[in-house]
């Protein structure tokens, strides 16, 4: 193989590599933003069990004063 035809398929190999830097680059970045996305979905869900969980004892707090109060009348 001439020198012309080494550098030809060089380049040709080199541009493939390239290429193919930067639909890894373009993976990486889109599932980098797809784990943030997963990671604010889990802690919008723990805040709202323990919301729920929190709003579950206040029901329970005034269900209880109510019937002390009942109790005092």
């Amino acid at each position: 193989m001439n020198e012309a035809n080494e550098l030809e398929r060089l380049r040709s190999v080199r541009a493939e590599a390239e290429a193919e830097s930067r639909t890894l680059k373009e993976t990486q970045q889109n599932m980098e933003s797809r784990l943030k996305i997963l990671e604010e979905k889990i802690v919008i869900e723990e805040l709202e069990n323990k919301n729920k969980t929190t709003r579950n004892a206040i029901v329970q707090l005034e269900s209880k004063m109510k019937m002390l109060e009942n109790r005092l009348k």
